[in-house]
């Protein structure tokens, strides 16, 4: 969410550059916002870069994944948070958590790493 804001205000003053930079970092951590993507005001000069078409499409899968209620959401969501799938080359096959992992000199998985810090 703090991406997107950072987008929108990248926008508010004209800065492209740096709004397509906050989209990316939002999209890096599995943004689901569709409608904001598609109806945002601010976002429309965005809109025509050749980059945002991909964009759009990993974020529509997201939420695709999301509403189908089957399940599929979970498997996307770890494949994107470990770099595999169709993030995996916007995130340079790394991952989300992958890099914090290894600061921290731990071998678990992106996941379980996600489950401990939130759940304690």
């Amino acid at each position: 969410m703090f991406a997107q804001v950072l987008c929108e205000l990248a926008c508010v003053i004209d800065d492209g550059a740096r709004a397509r930079r906050w989209l990316a970092v939002a999209d890096q951590h599995a943004l689901i916002d569709h409608d904001w993507l598609e109806f945002h005001p601010l976002l429309a000069p965005l809109r025509g870069d050749s980059s945002f078409a991909a964009l759009r499409a990993r974020v529509l899968a997201r939420t695709d994944a999301i509403w189908a209620d089957d399940g599929s959401a979970v498997p996307a969501a770890q494949a994107a948070v470990e770099g595999r799938g169709a993030d995996a080359e916007l995130l340079g096959g790394g991952g989300l958590l992958t890099g914090v992992a290894r600061e921290r000199g731990e071998d678990r998985g992106a996941l379980e790493l996600l489950q401990r810090d939130r759940c304690g």
